[in-house]
């Protein structure tokens, strides 16, 4: 029994990366205050913007809200 597992286990270890999703980055964040995932778009806040980027592809699709400059 204890073979069984240990050979299971190693199959789903050695083949798990094969079928993994390829990390990325988001680019123009760099201090996210919340983070929501709806089917296939992430909505990202930063400050006063927010960020709609596509999962598909990890494209920026949208920005609203801009930076306020200091004063």
């Amino acid at each position: 029994m204890k073979r069984i597992l240990f050979s299971l286990m190693a199959v789903l270890v050695s083949v798990g990366p094969v079928f993994a999703e390829k990390p990325g980055t988001l680019p123009g964040l760099l201090n996210p205050e919340m983070i929501v995932v709806s089917d296939d778009e992430a909505f990202i806040v930063q400050a006063a913007e927010i960020f709609t980027y596509s999962l598909n592809d990890l494209t920026l699709t949208r920005k609203v809200g801009k930076k306020r400059g200091r004063t």
